[in-house]
């Protein structure tokens, strides 16, 4: 409204449309979408997924600007050797339902039970903490998977660079979550550990 009133142009980054239903969704679009989006003088965008989102509000195509986010390559960085036995998968994100963690932790049982040294580091709190962890319980596999919740982030470089691979299954659901940038795969990446992910949104940019 004050860009309006006054003039003056008015930029806005863009990170997404998420909501835990259909009709929240379109409470959101009008509110954020409608006035915003449409009032905006520039959009900036961190993925073409992004963009993809957006473009059903019809907002001018001009206005769209794609900026992938950075990462600190001083910060992440390879370490000359892992030093880690056994293999040791890493995910790292929100414990919610549209992240997929309940498919990893289903592999998991499927790779212990064919002798496997594996495990599974999961970094992060979200509200399918307990449901993954009473799972794992309910699989045996509390000895194989190590949940470390909520890490500060001078820690993440070393957990990151120390893992075989990085892992994030995240689900795509029509009109309510759509993944708009992966900057943890673009983490992992920098660390030099390999990843593995889902093609949900703006995921496949970052990985190539």
């Amino acid at each position: 409204v004050l860009s309006k009133l006054l003039g003056i142009p008015m930029v806005i980054s863009h990170h997404g449309l998420r909501s835990r239903g259909r009709r929240f969704l379109r409470l959101k679009e009008w509110l954020i979408g409608r006035v915003n989006i449409h009032w905006a003088n520039v959009i900036l965008l961190p993925s073409h997924a992004a963009k993809q989102e957006l473009d059903r509000l019809g907002a001018a195509d001009q206005k769209f600007h794609v900026v992938y986010h950075g990462i600190d390559t001083e910060r992440f960085v390879p370490v000359v050797s892992k030093g880690v036995t056994p293999f040791t998968l890493l995910f790292g994100g929100r414990l919610e339902p549209s992240k997929g963690l309940i498919y990893l932790i289903e592999a998991m049982k499927i790779l212990v039970g064919q002798g496997l040294e594996i495990r599974l580091k999961i970094v992060g709190n979200g509200s399918e903490s307990d449901n993954l962890k009473n799972l794992c319980v309910q699989y045996s596999l509390h000895e194989h998977i190590q949940f470390l919740g909520f890490v500060e982030d001078d820690e993440l470089p070393a957990i990151y660079a120390t893992s075989d691979l990085f892992v994030h299954p995240s689900l795509f659901e029509e009109n309510r979550f759509t993944e708009v940038f992966g900057l943890v795969l673009a983490e992992a990446m920098a660390c030099g550990t390999p990843v593995l992910s889902t093609r949900n949104g703006g995921l496949q940019e970052v990985v190539l």
